[in-house]
């Protein structure tokens, strides 16, 4: 039987990893659309994570929420 917290665990690493995915290939087709600029697209990427840390912060998710937020912040980078 799988342990439930390690089932948990890896739901919650699944579920960051599609997320992560998910945002980051919207913003990409949305700058190779046109409809962001590269500026406004690091500008979002930017928000995102700074509204994570703001909900996060002092919470048992702030940990993994910073990796969160350091993934969009290098992405963000990638659009200066």
């Amino acid at each position: 039987m799988t342990n439930p917290n390690l089932a948990t665990l890896g739901g919650a690493s699944a579920a960051m990893y599609a997320t992560m995915a998910a945002t980051g290939r919207i913003i990409d087709v949305l700058v190779a659309k046109g409809v962001l600029t590269r500026k406004e697209a690091a500008a979002t990427l930017t928000a995102i994570a700074e509204e994570i840390r703001d909900d996060a912060g002092g919470s048992p998710a702030e940990e993994p929420a910073e990796a969160i937020c350091k993934w969009l912040d290098d992405v963000a980078a990638t659009y200066r």
